[in-house]
């Protein structure tokens, strides 16, 4: 379902300026993830929307409108983010320089070479990270994980 033939089928309805309480979910998400679009584009979807609103459509319906709008306009919908963490908590890679990452994944080849256990190298894995001063979140535990 695009667009232009929700609006076809449903007919025009005017969108007015109105406060961000009054506005639904779906179109505080419009203006809050398409600032950068024209107006005509954001008043668009935001009369879709309306229109598919007044003729009875599911939340999910016109989430799927929405989602289909902002990937044709090179955005990346919101509900497909609703699960990815800012780039500053992605990961403790990015927190490790070269030199000690390479001390972590030595230490750990060691280790298993030596075939000591899983839970030994996750120990050691975890000293060593708080010796760098980094926190053991879920996020570390994970890095530890896959390193083991």
């Amino acid at each position: 379902m695009n667009i232009s033939s929700v609006n076809n089928r449903v007919g025009p309805t005017t969108v007015s300026p109105i406060k961000s309480k009054q506005r639904s979910t779906h179109e505080q998400v419009i203006h809050k993830h398409a600032q950068h679009l024209s107006k005509e584009k954001r008043d668009s979807i935001i009369e879709t929307v309306r229109n598919l609103q007044a003729s009875g459509e599911s939340v999910e319906e016109i989430q799927y409108v929405v989602d289909h709008f902002f990937e044709d306009n090179g955005i990346i919908p919101p509900s497909q983010l609703v699960n990815v963490r800012s780039i500053r908590d992605r990961g403790i890679i990015s927190k490790i320089d070269a030199k000690n990452l390479n001390k972590i994944l030595d230490r750990v080849s060691e280790m298993k070479m030596e075939e000591k256990s899983i839970d030994e190298i996750k120990e050691e894995i975890e000293s060593l990270l708080k010796r760098l001063n980094i926190k053991i979140t879920s996020n570390t535990s994970v890095f530890i994980d896959i390193l083991t």
